[in-house]
Formats: structure tokens, C-alpha cells, sequence
């Protein structure tokens, strides 16, 4: 039987079980595979099942000053292994400025620039970008606008992506805080959370986005912003009585935990310690249990360490050291480290999973939506 002759149904079977690096180039077979592969619910059936067997193919994506990197995280780093590295071009970086990223979920990015300019949803396996419209913010005249803290999600109670962004002006003026639905394509102010100084990405977990808070000492806490509610609400972390060590990174782990890192003064331990904490039970601040330590030693040159990201296989630190910042690799199982030289000073990093997921279905103005070839270099 020839190939065109085969039923849909079956072509589909065969397809969905394949890793989406083989469906980007199988999309150049015939029409017939371009339009099944570019359908959104096949794309959305794929992700699921891959979520569901853990074939996900999980990727760090690195933005320096003027370079834009994605590494596989399921090889080693450095001399010898260049294939785990793909540089890549953003339409963004025709700006000349650095891209920030933002947030990352189903293999979509969420990106942008200083100053809250040029925000866009990106995947970079597609080489889709879409603008968003600008937030409605304050203007003034010589304000220095940036951005506090920012978020990217997708509420499955509402089968909605949501983006949230907090500006700060640099001036006794609160800080604003915008949420930006996909489907009804408009910005919505929201009260941000009183007495609050969270900064950076939020982290996603049942269907909520999360910000550490350890500026206030005697009680650190965790801000979530329940995406279907559209507020805020404080989750307690475990206190340790002041004992040198602040917490550094929020992050999602393994099993579906919230967890922080906590790290020790450079200047006071021959070693630097991190030690990183799970909540068991999500909501339940007595859940709280330590996951592992991880300390590496003091060198000549050696300034400080920075967590990443934590993995069921790979722990991701930086090494900041008076010669570069070096992106570091522990393998659990191995017990190997692998290194990446980064563009010093300015890095952002972002985990993201490679899909065939778009927003086609949240737009009925296919215009609307601007395709651009993303290169990939080996």
C-alpha cells in the first residue's frame, strides 16, 4: 500500500508516538504530513502524551548580551559534545539589546525587552512569534520603566494562556501590576500584593504562579497568584531562626513540588553549601523536607554560587569566578560535571520544552500571527 494510501487515523497513531525534533522535518514530506503535523490538536495530543511517557526533550535556553543559546539538557556540556549547543536568532535581537526571558510553558517563551518594550510569545523550535499588545501602564515623562516581576501560564480550568507583569517606575510610585488573556486578547489591571518585594519569573504550579519573598527576614514567604481567581495569596516557608543561609531560587521539581534553595555566605565557608527544600504537600507549611546538600569547594578565584535548576537526573549551578561565569552540570547518576562558558554578567536562563504547540487556536485572524524562520546552527 502506498503511503498516501494509508487512513488518517493510522498515519496520526504512527506520528504522535515520534519525538518532535523528527515531526519538525517530517513536516517537509508532503502536504499531507505539513497539514497534519501543523493541526493544533495534533500538537496538543503529542505534548500530552509525551508529558505522560516523559519523552519531553527538556532544553535550557540561554540569552547573553548578544547571543541566544539553546542546550539540551539531556547531554553533557563543553569540549567534545557540541551538539548539545544550537545557537539561535530572535526577531527580537534585531533591536540590539539583550532578550529578556520572561517565562516559558509547553514550549512556548514568553520574551521581551528592558524597559517592558517588545513583549512576545516565542517558541523557538517553530520559529513562530507572536507581539502582544503593549501593557497599559503609567507614562510618564523621563520615567525609567523596568520590569518587577513577570509570569507566563497556561489555565487549563479556562484553556487560556495568561502573561503577568509588574513595572517598576523607580520612584515612590507603586508598582503596577498587568495580566494579559490570550483568548479575550487584553491587558487587566490587578491590585499587587500589599508589602510584597518579589522580583522575577514565576514559577507554575497548580494553575497558579509563584514569587519568592525573603526580603523580610523574620518571616519569608511565597506570593501565588491563582490564575483563574486573577489573585494574590501567601504560602508559608519553613523558618530556620536566622541561621546564615537565605533563600536564593524558587523552582518546580519532580513530582509536581514546590522547592527552594538556600545558600551560605561566600565570605564565611571555606565551602559553599546549598541546600534545597521540597514541600511535600503542597499548601502545608509543615511538609516542608529537605531534598539534598550540594556544596562545592573554595578556589583561588572562586567568588560565589548560583542555583538553577534542579532536575530528577541533573543539578544546574553557575560558578561565578573572577576569570567567568560558568554554567555547571551534575549528573546524579554519573556523578560527572560538565561546564558552559557564559557571556559574562549578562545571562538570563529559562527551561523550556520543545512542542508543536502555537497559539493559532486563541486568534481568528490567522494575520495576526507573524511566521519567522528561527535559524539553528550547529
Amino acid at each position: 500500500m502506498a503511503n498516501n494510501d494509508l487512513p488518517e487515523d493510522i498515519i496520526v497513531k504512527i506520528l504522535i508516538r515520534l519525538p518532535v525534533k523528527s515531526l519538525v522535518r517530517f513536516r517537509c514530506v508532503s502536504k499531507r504530513w505539513r497539514s497534519i503535523l501543523s493541526d493544533s490538536q495534533f500538537a496538543k495530543s503529542h505534548f500530552r502524551l509525551a508529558s505522560e511517557q516523559k519523552t519531553l526533550s527538556h532544553r535550557l535556553l540561554v540569552s547573553g548580551s548578544s547571543s541566544l543559546e539553546s542546550l539540551d539538557l539531556e547531554k553533557p556540556f563543553g569540549i567534545g559534545n557540541e551538539s548539545s549547543v544550537r545557537e539561535l536568532t530572535c526577531p527580537l535581537q534585531q533591536f540590539g539589546e539583550s532578550v529578556l526571558l520572561l517565562g516559558s510553558c509547553n514550549g512556548l517563551v514568553f520574551i521581551g525587552l528592558e524597559n517592558c518594550k517588545h513583549l512576545s510569545i516565542w517558541n523557538p523550535l517553530l520559529g513562530l512569534l507572536h507581539n502582544l499588545p503593549a501593557p497599559g501602564f503609567s507614562t510618564k515623562e523621563n520615567s525609567n520603566v523596568s520590569l518587577y516581576y513577570h509570569g507566563f501560564a497556561y489555565v487549563s480550568a479556562t484553556d487560556d494562556y495568561k502573561v503577568i507583569v509588574a513595572a517598576d517606575f523607580g520612584d515612590e510610585v507603586e508598582v503596577e501590576v498587568e495580566i494579559f488573556s490570550m483568548r479575550a486578547n487584553i491587558w487587566k489591571r490587578i491590585e499587587a500584593p500589599i508589602e510584597s518585594v518579589i522580583q522575577g519569573e514565576g514559577v507554575l504550579l497548580n494553575e497558579a504562579l509563584h514569587w519568592l519573598d525573603d526580603m523580610n527576614v523574620l518571616e519569608p514567604v511565597i506570593f501565588a497568584f491563582d490564575l483563574v481567581k486573577e489573585e494574590f495569596r501567601k504560602l508559608q516557608l519553613p523558618n530556620f531562626m536566622g541561621d546564615g543561609k537565605d533563600f536564593r531560587r524558587l523552582e518546580v521539581v519532580y513530582g509536581g513540588r514546590l522547592l527552594v534553595s538556600r545558600c551560605t555566605s561566600c565570605a564565611r565557608d571555606t565551602f559553599r553549601y546549598i541546600d534545597f527544600w521540597v514541600m511535600e504537600e503542597y499548601g502545608v507549611c509543615q511538609s516542608w523536607t529537605k531534598l539534598f546538600d550540594y556544596e562545592v569547594s573554595r578556589k583561588p578565584g572562586y567568588w560565589s554560587l548560583i542555583p538553577i535548576l534542579v532536575m530528577e537526573t541533573i543539578t544546574l549551578t553557575v560558578q561565578m569566578t573572577s576569570r567567568a561565569d560558568i554554567l555547571v552540570k551534575h549528573d546524579h547518576k554519573e556523578g560527572k560535571l560538565t561546564f558552559h562558558i557564559l557571556d559574562r554578567y549578562k545571562w538570563h536562563m529559562i527551561k523550556y520544552e520543545e512542542s508543536l504547540l502555537w497559539l493559532s487556536d486563541y486568534y481568528a485572524v490567522e494575520e495576526k500571527v507573524k511566521r519567522l524562520k528561527t535559524e539553528h546552527k550547529s
